[in-house]
């Protein structure tokens, strides 16, 4: 099992600036329901802002495998049998409300560094493997 995190560190939501503003409705955009029925003015700008400075924090379940090996002394053409599963990317506890908190596009311009902002990125996919090792 491996968990790691980070606590204390501040993340630019630039997702939320670009997809979660009321704006886009005054032009027949799509929107999500809770941006639709808040109160939010449309005409808001969406330039940059410390309304989009979020808490980065979290914390990561990033690996868990589990496995089983068989007794197999009764089997004499086989040596060793085991299965595992392994987990990725299985729980990530955050109040951080974009996709993730975890940043990690280089998006500098004029030697601006961008750490610590999210541009829309992908958050981390969540995988699933099954195996079965067998020595003869």
């Amino acid at each position: 099992m491996f968990w790691y995190g980070t606590q204390g560190n501040k993340v630019y939501n630039n997702t939320a600036n670009a997809l979660f503003l009321r704006g886009p409705l005054e032009n027949s955009g799509n929107v999500r329901v809770d941006i639709a029925t808040n109160n939010e003015n449309p005409a808001n700008s969406n330039a940059f802002s410390s309304r989009f400075i979020e808490d980065g924090s979290f914390f990561r379940l990033a690996n868990v495998t589990l496995g089983y090996t068989f007794n197999t002394k009764s089997i004499k053409w086989l040596s060793k049998l085991r299965v595992y599963a392994t987990g990725n990317n299985l729980l990530l506890i955050t109040k951080y409300k974009g996709f993730d908190p975890e940043v990690n596009v280089n998006a500098s311009n004029n030697n601006v560094p961008s750490l610590g902002v999210d541009y829309s990125t992908f958050p981390k996919s969540r995988t699933f493997t099954f195996g079965v090792n067998l020595q003869f």
